[in-house]
């Protein structure tokens, strides 16, 4: 059997594999047939964690030692990246763009904070939180990198700072887990702990949701700019 003739059989082989997934995937994905857990979260997630926004009530109530992992993981990746660049030293000048390219991001910078600090604090509300609405706000960050440069960013925000930062925000998720402790509850419980549920669909509800979904914002932002400044010295330099 030639090379040609195997890998025919090997195309025809996975085409009748995905073809039986697809075909299988209706009866699979119905939850209340395979998947009690899900019909959980769909008719008690609200009176469960206080929180409208299901997702963000998964992320941070019933799954959240997977995000804890998930920021402890961020925070590693920041690390690895700062330690690698470490030895490269930031330019001594950076040409940036136009003036009007300069001028707008300046005018639009605040927008986009604003519009982050949002997307955090209403994740138990609406699609979003603290890992969306960090990558927003850091995306600032990215946009005066490229308009202004490294050396210009680097004398308003240097890596001591985003540090610090970072590290307060996942001790700050850490200690809001810790907090039911000392209650006589588990590590991250939310409602059956200190924290109110509050009436669902306002902005103080959910218990610990909104707290965690601050810690998560500020900690993925810090992380991100970090990489994106450490990612950027290397390619000025270069």
């Amino acid at each position: 059997m030639n090379k040609g003739r195997i890998i025919l059989l090997g195309i025809v082989l996975l085409v009748i594999v995905i073809a039986a997934f697809v075909l299988n995937i209706p009866e699979f994905a119905y939850y209340g047939r395979h998947n009690e857990t899900s019909l959980h979260y769909v008719t008690e997630g609200v009176n469960d964690t206080g929180a409208v926004n299901l997702v963000t009530a998964i992320l941070f109530d019933y799954r959240g030692f997977d995000t804890l992992g998930e920021a402890i993981v961020l925070f590693c990746v920041a690390t690895a990246i700062s330690m690698l660049f470490a030895s490269r030293t930031p330019p001594k000048k950076s040409v940036g763009l136009s003036v009007l390219a300069r001028a707008a991001s300046l005018f639009y910078s605040p927008c986009v904070i604003i519009f982050g600090i949002y997307i955090i604090i209403h994740g138990h509300l609406s699609p979003g939180g603290g890992f969306q609405g960090g990558v927003i706000l850091a995306s600032v960050v990215l946009i005066h990198l490229v308009v202004f440069g490294e050396h210009t960013v680097a004398k308003y925000l240097d890596y001591k700072k985003l540090a610090i930062i970072e590290s307060i925000s996942l001790l700050l998720f850490i200690g809001i887990g810790l907090i039911p402790i000392f209650t006589g509850n588990t590590f991250l419980t939310n409602l059956a702990s200190v924290f109110p549920q509050g009436v669902p669909g306002e902005l103080y509800s959910a218990g610990n949701i909104s707290l965690l979904n601050i810690a998560t914002g500020s900690k993925v932002a810090a992380s991100v700019a970090i990489i994106l400044l450490s990612m950027t010295k290397k390619l000025e330099e270069d």
